[in-house]
């Protein structure tokens, strides 16, 4: 159930590069009478308003920076916003993830006209917008997290720089371990520890992308 009201005027910002899915979701979000949204680009470029939203709502595909670095980013910049995540799918670990790296939520993209404004509502009213399944793994990767030695090393063998720079380079794991004389298991190894001393959501995130203009700003 949600806690928040219904007639409460929310500041919510769209982050989404893709103008077709910004358009639709500024559109959703323009239904709540007392709302005003804005986009990214305009609020970091004009004189509006609204200088520290309460919720940011991330469409994922289309970024051109990977999505841990746009939630650094706006964590920085806003830290006392909240933040939902819209992709296309729904996968378990990866949400866990999003929410690791700061998210407050995740929600299918295919949902977003039925489930939005539930959503944003749910997670202003300090509470996380994800299946109880998810709930339950986070707060153990938590407790897990929490438990660890600080002596632990994040720093990269030798292997795992090799490997790196060959991932970066959209090499596959077939490659990879051809070109180093290894067995494929032994490339996602090493690969599954890169994704975790980087604190990445995916192979993906490991790319050296080509940053829009936007992400200069913040």
């Amino acid at each position: 159930m949600d806690r928040s009201s219904g007639s409460e005027a929310i500041k919510a910002c769209v982050v989404a590069e893709n103008c077709l899915a910004r358009a639709f979701l500024m559109e959703i979000l323009r239904k709540e009478p007392k709302w005003d949204p804005v986009t990214l680009d305009s609020l970091l470029v004009s004189s509006w308003t609204l200088k520290t939203p309460k919720i940011f709502v991330i469409d994922r595909c289309g970024l051109s920076i990977p999505i841990n670095e746009c939630l650094r980013r706006l964590r920085r910049r806003y830290p006392n916003a909240r933040v939902l995540v819209l992709d296309k799918e729904y996968d378990k670990e990866e949400v866990i993830r999003l929410l690791l790296f700061g998210a407050h939520g995740f929600l299918e993209q295919g949902r977003s006209e039925e489930l939005l404004i539930r959503a944003i509502k749910f997670i202003v009213s300090g509470q996380l917008w994800v299946a109880p399944d998810v709930l339950e793994a986070y707060l153990k990767e938590v407790a897990v997290t929490l438990g660890r030695s600080e002596k632990r090393s994040d720093s990269f063998t030798l292997r795992e720089t090799q490997i790196l720079e060959m991932v970066r380079s959209r090499m596959s794991n077939r490659e990879i371990a051809v070109l180093l004389k290894i067995s494929i298991s032994t490339v996602k190894f090493h690969v599954t520890n890169i994704l975790s001393k980087q604190q990445a959501g995916g192979r993906r995130d490991l790319l050296t992308p080509l940053h829009s203009e936007i992400w200069n700003k913040l």
